[in-house]
C-alpha cells in the first residue's frame, strides 16, 4: 500500500521518533493518531465496522514505510525512507537521519544494510523466477551475482 505522507504527517513522525530516541513503531504512531488533532488522524479508518485495531496497526506500518526524507551525502541529495527496520528490536523501525535518529553504531549500520540486502535478494529471486518463466533470465542473474558479491564484501 502506498500512503501520501504530508509534510505535517512527516513532521509528526519525526517528533514521535525523536521522543522515542530515534525509534518508531506502529503502536506509537497509532496511539498518536487516535487524537483527532493529530496530523496522522485522517490517514486511518476509524469506523470499527470497516476496520479493527489490527488493520489500523497495518495502516500505521504503511505510513512509517512510506514516509520519505531528503538527506545529503557528499553534496548529493537522496530521497529515501526515513525509517528502516531496527535490527536490535523484534519490531519497529529506527530513524536513519541525524535529525531524528540516534548516533548509530557501525554494527547497527552494518546490520541494517545486511537486512536490506537480504530483502532485496529475496525480491530479486522472485523476479528471477519470473524472468525464467518469461525467458528474460540473463540480466536478473547478473543482478543476483552483483548482490551476492556486495553482501560478501559486507561480511568481511
Amino acid at each position: 500500500m502506498s500512503v501520501n505522507v504530508t509534510k505535517a504527517m512527516g513532521e509528526r513522525l519525526q517528533k514521535l521518533s525523536k521522543a522515542a530516541r530515534g525509534r518508531i513503531s506502529p503502536p506509537i504512531v497509532l496511539e498518536d493518531a487516535r487524537d483527532p488533532k493529530s496530523p496522522l488522524h485522517n490517514a486511518f479508518e476509524w469506523d470499527d465496522s470497516i476496520a479493527g485495531e489490527k488493520y489500523r496497526l497495518e495502516q500505521a506500518g504503511d505510513i512509517i514505510r512510506c514516509y520519505k526524507v531528503e538527506t545529503t551525502v557528499e553534496e548529493v541529495v537522496y530521497r529515501c525512507r526515513a525509517f528502516y527496520p531496527d535490527p536490535e528490536a523484534n519490531s519497529g523501525c529506527i530513524a536513519i537521519t541525524s535529525a531524528g535518529g540516534p548516533k548509530l553504531q557501525d554494527k547497527t549500520k552494518s546490520a541494517m544494510v545486511l537486512d536490506a540486502v537480504a530483502r532485496a535478494t529475496d525480491l530479486i529471486r522472485s523476479v528471477h523466477t519470473l524472468s525464467l518463466v518469461l525467458g528474460q533470465r540473463e540480466a536478473v542473474e547478473q543482478c543476483l551475482q552483483a548482490l551476492a558479491a556486495f553482501k560478501e564484501s559486507l561480511d568481511e
